[in-house]
């Protein structure tokens, strides 16, 4: 009966292994920080220079480097207040009449549709059935060799 349900784990273990995992991909394009490494010191043996910027984090070189930043992109927003996208321009370019271009451009232009492409991909499995063929044979045998092993050490 034991051998039975070993082999029933056995070969349902071997079954949702191969089975192919579908990888979907799907963010909105925010990062996310951890910005615990900068200020705390988590202690896992990191030392204090692996992060040369943790002692000049409140310096005053580093204020005075902020404030300046800061200063600029206000001159850079005041800038961009006194542009007047109104005015016409004086560029040659804008001034040529463009339009016989634009209407000969897509005369002979056929749509063809494309196929698009798919989303959902199907992980390859290969190195999963791999693992389970040495490793798992490897794994009974050790069980078998431990179990071996102990029943001659009790009967010493």
């Amino acid at each position: 009966m034991k051998k039975i349900s070993l082999l029933t784990s056995f070969i349902t273990c071997v079954c949702i292994m191969l089975l192919p995992s579908v990888t979907l991909a799907n963010s909105d394009g925010s990062l996310q920080l951890n910005t615990t490494v900068i200020t705390n010191q988590s202690g896992d043996g990191s030392s204090g220079s692996e992060f040369d910027i943790r002692g000049q984090l409140f310096s005053q070189t580093l204020t005075k480097r902020i404030q300046e930043r800061a200063d600029q992109t206000v001159s850079c927003h005041q800038v961009i207040q006194k542009i007047d996208f109104n005015r016409t321009s004086q560029n040659a370019l804008y001034q040529k009449d463009y339009q016989p271009l634009k209407t000969n451009l897509f005369k002979t232009y056929n749509q063809a549709y494309l196929p698009v492409a798919k989303v959902a991909q199907s992980s390859d499995t290969r190195p999963m059935f791999f693992l389970l063929v040495l490793a798992l044979p490897l794994m009974i045998l050790t069980a078998v060799m431990s179990k071996i092993w102990t029943r001659r050490k009790r009967r010493r």
